[in-house]
């Protein structure tokens, strides 16, 4: 898993993190206006074979099952509209948008490698410092 730490970031070019991370999913880091991060978490569409995806939707779960034990405002701990947390589909998922995550950046790295077997994380150099 590729992490892309965009939280001094002015802009980004998606395509150009996930060639540069070279990872089959990559996690994104961003600072949300409260204070928070914001993390949107991703399968590299460049990677895969069709069919061959890995589906984050048990990661997915997991983070905001994880948020959810942080108490409110996530109101349950599923990723359902209008439950103020993780939400998302099979390629691509992210964090509550009114207040980013109390999750830490380990946190959410040890959760989606509990869900998906097998994969390692792995920084895009240069990321923090700009757009790839």
């Amino acid at each position: 898993m590729g992490l892309i730490d965009l939280r001094d970031a002015t802009s980004l070019d998606p395509a150009a993190a996930y060639e540069r991370v070279g990872a089959p999913v990559a996690l994104f880091v961003y600072r949300h206006d409260d204070g928070n991060l914001r993390y949107t978490v991703g399968v590299n569409p460049w990677v895969h074979s069709a069919g061959e995806e890995p589906d984050l939707l048990p990661v997915i779960d997991a983070l905001a099952t994880a948020e959810f034990a942080h108490g409110p405002p996530a109101l349950t701990p599923s990723r359902l509209p209008g439950a103020e947390n993780w939400g998302g589909r099979s390629a691509a998922g992210g964090s509550p948008w009114n207040y980013g995550s109390r999750l830490s950046i380990e946190e959410v790295l040890s959760i989606v490698a509990a869900a998906l077997p097998g994969v390692s994380v792995r920084e895009s150099p240069s990321t923090s410092q700009g757009a790839p």
